[in-house]
């Protein structure tokens, strides 16, 4: 049960890469397409935002004693990744889900 946020998580990732994968196929419907891109992007955007957090976040802390200022700028980089993480990349995936439920469905009607 400890790996099951993995599995969910990567589960996310291989969403986000097919949706870019059939974002960048679509030819006909330039909306769709970008909806498409918006969402997968957002999906895949998500993991490396956390990672790179989780990084400057532990370099500020090795930094801390050495250099004030590096370790204050590694903290700005630190929040500036967590928001686009916890909040860009869900507003940006949740846009673009419903952006391209929208043009696919005004699509289907001309």
């Amino acid at each position: 049960m400890q790996f099951f946020p993995f599995i969910l998580g990567f589960l996310f990732l291989a969403l986000g890469i097919v949706l870019i994968v059939l974002g960048a196929r679509q030819n006909k419907r330039k909306s769709l397409k970008v909806f498409l891109l918006l969402a997968g992007i957002s999906a895949v955007a998500w993991l490396p935002l956390v990672v790179l957090h989780n990084m400057f976040y532990a370099f500020a802390i090795t930094v801390a004693p050495i250099s004030l200022s590096l370790m204050q700028d590694m903290t700005g980089l630190e929040i500036v990744t967590f928001l686009m993480a916890t909040i860009g990349c869900p507003i940006g995936f949740i846009a673009g889900v419903m952006g391209s439920i929208i043009a696919y469905i005004r699509s289907r009607k001309k």
